[in-house]
């Protein structure tokens, strides 16, 4: 299958990567330094169950024209996924599976608005990867897990497992879900809390794996989430509480999520995604959300 990657930053890069590693066409839209970067020297990869390595995938810059891709992996930040929508309908037809794995709640739904002639299948990625300078980018911990949907409601359910079958043979795990939008939220509880925290307390993971007031905020907010959850009828293969702490604990003690690393570097940050996002679901279903608020009012969006 013909792969394009919008998004070349962390997530995108190792997608891309791994797949042109494999032998698959891939093309990869970016933009500014990372576009001048792939392009003149290719895209290196360091740290991934590979090891080290480079290729050459293709690379378009973004809102220019490519071939008709088979599949299309949206990795923007979500602050981005508007400036999105026309590279994304540019290269679509019928047929292409389009698949966002941005952190957040509701963007397939988002996607689905704005571009109607795609088959939208939504997913969630589990990954540790920083860019270390354009056109190079580091993955920590071998942990790269693709969650979507099986495509069984689209009837593309074969399809769907062709694309698994690539992606597994290129290094990446890929579980089909059956129902995508639970364990979508079950990323974000985990994702989100954790950011939520490190804001909070301006300290990376080490401070959460500690008995204290920093792993008491972290489990308040994992449970407001959890309320949500509820009120949205999904129900967990585990505790999530009790997932969340272990998977804590798993982290290298001065790791960071990109959330609170982009804030700390003066970047533009999927806050709006992450903290307010989740305050104004507890309002739309009646659960109170106290910690986020107190993330909220730290960082002057609340009075």
């Amino acid at each position: 299958m013909k792969y394009t990657i919008i998004g070349a930053g962390a997530t995108g890069s190792c997608i891309g990567g791994y797949l042109a590693r494999a032998g698959y066409d891939v093309c990869l839209s970016a933009r500014g330094e990372a576009l001048e970067a792939i392009k003149n020297r290719g895209l290196t990869l360091s740290g991934t169950r590979h090891g080290d390595f480079s290729v050459n995938p293709r690379v378009l810059e973004s809102g220019g024209r490519a071939e008709k891709p088979d599949v299309v992996f949206v990795c923007v930040k979500a602050y981005s996924l508007d400036e999105a929508f026309p590279a994304i309908r540019r290269i679509c037809a019928e047929d292409t599976v389009v698949i966002p794995v941005l952190n957040g709640i509701g963007i397939d739904k988002r996607i689905r608005e704005a571009v109607q002639d795609a088959r939208i299948i939504p997913g969630c990625l589990y990954i540790n990867a920083r860019v270390v300078s354009p056109g190079h980018v580091r993955q920590s911990g071998r942990v790269f897990r693709l969650i979507c949907d099986n495509g069984a409601g689209l009837g593309i359910g074969e399809t769907m497992l062709s694309i698994a079958a690539e992606l597994r043979n290129a290094g990446i795990d890929v579980l089909l879900s059956d129902d995508i939008h639970r364990d979508q939220f079950r990323k974000f509880m985990f994702v989100s809390a954790l950011s939520a925290t490190q804001i909070y307390f301006d300290r990376p993971t080490g401070a959460i794996q500690r008995e204290g007031e920093e792993r008491d905020f972290f489990v308040g907010l994992t449970n407001e989430l959890g309320l949500i959850a509820e009120r949205l009828g999904y129900a967990f293969p585990v505790d999530m509480t009790e997932d969340g702490k272990k998977r804590v604990d798993a982290m290298p003690p001065g790791n960071t999520t990109s959330l609170y690393s982009d804030l700390i570097q003066g970047k533009k940050t999927e806050f709006y995604e992450q903290i307010i996002v989740p305050i104004e679901m507890g309002r739309e279903l009646s659960v109170e959300t106290p910690y986020y608020c107190m993330v909220a009012k730290k960082m002057g969006c609340m009075n």
